[in-house]
C-alpha cells in the first residue's frame, strides 16, 4: 500500500505537526498529494519552523522531575 506515491503523501502530511496546518490546507485544496511533489517543500518549511522543544512545559517537566 506504501508504494503508492499518493498514499506515501497522504500519510507525510498527516504526521506533520499542528503549526503548518495552513501549508498542509494549501497543498490539500490544490490536490497536491504525491510524496515527490511535497516532500522537498514540506522538508523545507519544517526546517525554517523547526519547534523549540527546551522551552515546550512538557519537555520542561520532564526534565525538572528526571535530572
Amino acid at each position: 500500500i506504501f508504494k503508492l506515491d499518493n498514499i506515501k503523501g497522504l500519510f507525510f502530511l498527516t504526521t506533520l505537526p499542528n503549526t503548518i496546518d495552513n501549508i498542509i490546507n494549501n497543498l490539500s485544496i490544490r490536490n497536491i498529494t504525491l510524496f515527490t511533489s511535497i516532500k522537498l517543500k514540506i522538508l523545507n518549511i519544517l526546517e525554517k519552523h523547526s519547534l523549540d522543544t527546551v522551552n515546550l512545559l512538557a519537555y520542561a517537566a520532564r526534565l525538572t522531575t528526571c535530572g
